[in-house]
């Protein structure tokens, strides 16, 4: 996995 993928499982992204 990129530093991306892996940055985007440890913050979840909650954005509504």
């Amino acid at each position: 996995m990129t530093k991306s993928e892996v940055d985007h499982l440890e913050i979840p992204h909650t954005d509504q």
